[in-house]
This record gives C-alpha cells, structure tokens and sequence, in this order.
C-alpha cells in the first residue's frame, strides 16, 4: 500500500511539475518611449513597456519589476543604480514611467524587467536593453560649429549660386579601444558620416 502511495505522489509531483515548467512567461518586444533600443531620448521621464510571450493562455503578469542603470555590469548583476522599481503591483506593461534619480545627457542606459504572475512567480529576467539620452539642457552643449568661415548669403539670389559644399575631413589615431563612439551631425545641406 504504501509504494502504491509513493508511485502516486511521485506523478502527482511530477505532473505539477510539468504544468509549472509549462506555464512559463519570456519577454517579446522591449520598448522605452515607445522605441527599441531608441538613441536621443530627449524625455526626463521615459516610458517603458514590453510585450510578454507564454506558451500557456492562463498566464498574466500581477506585478513587475524594472531596474536601470548606467553600467551594463551593475545591470547584469542585477542592479539597478540609476533606478530600482521593487515589486510594482500592476498588471501594466507600457507607459511605465521613469523614477529614479535624473537622467545626464548623452548618456547611455540599460534596463531590465521581470514580471509575477498570478501565483507570485518571478518570470526570467528579461534580456538587457538600453537607450541613449540627447542633450536634456542646452548647458550641456560644449561642441563649437564647424564651418568654412565663409558669411551667409545677403541677397536670396546668392543661396542658389553654384557654390560647391565645403569638404571637412580629419583623421586621429585612438589610443585605448573604442567602447562606444557617437557622432551628432545636424546641419543645413549635404552631410555623410
């Protein structure tokens, strides 16, 4: 009688099991304002969202989590040193509002997110996106114009003179390995980067 008892429980364990590790939630699209991965985020307060993907129709998110950072380590390691939501109860999974410390222009962050379902299971945690903030204060500009020196035109005639765009080239050698490099280009005309 009793190994009738243990062969049962033993299915009835391993068939939980299976219905656990079936109802498994991953994450689909992960957006901040509404982009993925978006460069010159020019908002204090993005918004974050993420689209969530479960092979089983009795699944939903009762809760998230979401952290951001400014090092790719620290997300990782699952820190978040810029913002660390905690458990959020909410069904919400768009328009969650930054709100953590203030961002820094031309600055590039990375975030992560985790959901609860309805029993109170975490999901995996999602994998790493980022995004890359403008320039939030014009104080924050330091870059000079360049230009050839030459005035604008007087007369309205004079802006469709043939008048060959000028040519900035320059090369530099880089001593340490590139990371990451940015170029902001905005200008009147033809530019190629």
């Amino acid at each position: 009688m009793k190994i009738k008892k243990l062969v049962l429980l033993s299915f009835v364990l391993a068939f939980s099991g299976i219905l656990l590790a079936a109802e498994k939630i991953s994450f689909g699209l992960l957006t901040c304002d509404f982009r993925e991965n978006p460069i010159a985020v020019d908002n204090n307060h993005p918004v974050f969202g993420w689209k969530l993907q479960s092979n089983s129709d009795n699944v939903y998110q009762k809760a998230y989590e979401i952290i951001v950072g400014d090092c790719i380590d620290e997300i990782k390691n699952l820190k978040g040193n810029n913002w660390s939501s905690g458990i959020v109860q909410s069904n919400n999974n768009r328009h969650v509002k930054y709100e953590g410390i203030p961002l820094k222009s031309f600055t590039r962050y990375y975030w992560r997110v985790r959901v609860y379902d309805t029993n109170d299971r975490p999901s995996a945690w999602s994998d790493i996106a980022s995004f890359d903030m403008a320039m939030l204060d014009e104080n924050d500009w330091e870059a000079q114009w360049i230009s050839d020196g030459s005035n604008a035109p007087e007369e309205t005639a004079d802006f469709y003179k043939d008048d060959p765009a000028p040519l900035f080239s320059r090369e530099f050698n880089i001593e340490k390995e590139v990371e990451l490099a940015m170029l902001y280009i905005s200008g009147l005309g033809y530019y190629e980067a």
